[in-house]
């Protein structure tokens, strides 16, 4: 099934930018035993010789891969999964600026309005020189992708989609508005051609070090374990979104959780950088959006109506709001970092509002019913606040002065304390009552390895680790918090940019060595 993903998340408040997602399906964390990865020497049953080890065959990957055979390096691809693609599979285009194609089509913006914008949504906390080389090699990527037989619909745009839109028209589609027709078939035909050997079900366990240089990876095989030797190793791994502890340690309940993403996503690229010295990058961006309980990360009509409609109430532990409900319509990931302020967040709606927001998708009540019906666990109805408020551990007069509070600004058509849109203020004043707990359903990480320009690893004291990279976003440094919108398909723009420049730098070092 193919999976229009922004559309989708702009409707649930989920997580999602323009470049992730693939087969969706909602899914428990693996645990960190179970992903485990080490520096530490392995036993291997063989050992084959290569220059450049990759791994991953994500967007990234590929394109590390694809420009290292260019150079004529000797290249191998270790993916964990059957298939190649990764998340790359739902990724619908890529960030340009002065492209041939805007040319063509009479658009242009100021590349200012990209870095002004990208860097306030960071808090001035990302590297403008870093942003500023990614958009002027835009134009110069989608030349190269054009030059692999990467293929695009044509259309540019600023990702103009259910009535929203971006602040340029930087968005490219991909063929078909997807890259698991545009891009992954074509990159891995140039793969073929190019003698890159890419080995699926190959999962890397460990980096092969030697005086903290990176010479190599053990992979676990279809043959064994395997030592790959190499004088380069590129991680392009994914994110880390399936590690319980890294979840945790970032703010996230396991237990409210919706796996959005492809599978694989388990941390091991990082552990295994942190593992060789490379410095933890400690404000990773985290993709997604709010769910409701137990829903899986597909188009189920009541996830997105409530989503959508913004006319519930959140509140916290403390039956509290904390914040205005409508930051979604500013960026449909912004309640993300919102909502892990808070020890534990809930949604509060009546039954009215729930049939208004299902009949914007020609849906009725039926749909609430089913969803109460199957017994979420985290759910609960009642006639009454403070019966609702009793049955899910929530302070009975803290709930019902809340209710109070915010009823109070609908009649007077203005919320005086958060600012709410006054068209999304629907009182709350006929059961039954509904609390539900907030999930969220996580799209990707990006970030957790600190790198430099060239994507070259970087250790505590910032310092490259000889013969070590990490690119996509396993490596990425240009987003803080919450991925951006308004710039469309930086993410994917950025996995092209830093594939090619590790690959490029990789090699350089290979002809002076």
């Amino acid at each position: 099934m193919d999976i229009d993903r922004r559309a989708f998340l702009r409707g649930t408040v989920l997580l999602g930018a323009a470049g992730a997602a693939g087969a969706l399906a909602g899914c428990a964390p693996k645990s960190p035993a179970d992903t485990a990865a080490s520096t530490k020497e392995q036993v291997a049953d063989k050992t084959v010789q290569t220059d450049i080890v990759v791994i991953g065959a994500g967007m990234s990957g590929l394109a590390a891969a694809v420009q290292a055979g260019i150079e004529g390096d000797r290249v191998v691809v270790l993916e964990s999964t059957p298939n190649i693609g990764g998340s790359g599979f739902g990724v619908e285009g890529i960030f340009g600026w002065n492209t041939q194609m805007q040319k063509e089509l009479g658009l242009s913006f100021d590349k200012s309005l990209v870095l002004r914008s990208e860097l306030a949504s960071a808090n001035y906390g990302a590297d403008g020189a870093l942003w500023e080389s990614l958009v002027d090699d835009s134009s110069e990527n989608i030349d190269w992708l054009l030059e692999q037989g990467v293929t695009f619909s044509g259309l540019v745009d600023a990702y103009e989609v259910k009535g929203t839109s971006g602040i340029v028209p930087s968005m490219h589609w991909f063929e078909d508005g997807i890259a698991k027709v545009g891009y992954v078939p074509a990159m891995q035909r140039r793969c073929e051609e190019l003698g890159v050997e890419i080995i699926t079900e190959a999962r890397a366990s460990a980096l092969a070090m030697q005086d903290s240089t990176a010479v190599g990876a053990y992979a676990e095989t279809k043959d064994g374990m395997v030592k790959f030797e190499a004088q380069a190793v590129i991680i392009a791994s994914g994110g880390w979104q399936e590690d319980e502890d890294l979840l945790v340690k970032h703010g996230f309940d396991p237990e409210c959780i919706i796996n959005a993403n492809v599978s694989d996503h388990d941390g091991s690229g990082l552990k295994m950088a942190l593992e060789a010295g490379a410095k933890e990058f400690m404000r990773p961006c985290v993709e997604g959006v709010t769910s409701l309980p137990e829903l899986s990360f597909d188009r189920d009509v009541l996830a997105q109506a409530l989503g959508l409609g913004n006319s519930s109430v959140w509140v916290n532990q403390d039956a509290k709001r904390f914040t205005n409900e409508d930051s979604n319509a500013v960026n449909f990931e912004l309640p993300v970092t919102t909502i892990l302020n808070q020890r534990q967040a809930y949604t509060l709606f009546t039954r009215s509002i729930a049939e208004e927001a299902l009949a914007q998708f020609d849906a009725g009540l039926d749909k609430l019913d089913e969803w109460i019906a199957r017994g979420p666990s985290t759910t609960w109805m009642a006639e009454s606040i403070p019966e609702l408020a009793e049955a899910a551990g929530l302070d009975p007069e803290a709930l019902q002065q809340t209710v109070d509070d915010y009823n109070g600004f609908c009649a007077q058509g203005i919320d005086s304390t958060f600012g709410k849109d006054p068209s999304l203020l629907k009182r709350l004043d006929k059961g039954p009552f509904y609390l539900a707990r907030i999930w969220l359903a996580v799209d990707t990480t990006i970030g957790g390895i600190t790198t430099d320009k060239d994507g070259r690893v970087l250790d505590t004291s910032w310092q490259p680790i000889s013969g070590l990279y990490a690119i996509g976003v396993a490596g990425c440094m240009l987003y803080r918090d919450v991925y951006p919108i308004d710039v469309c398909a930086t993410a994917c723009q950025n996995s092209i940019n830093s594939g090619r420049k590790a690959a490029l730098h990789a090699h350089a070092n290979l002809v002076q060595g």
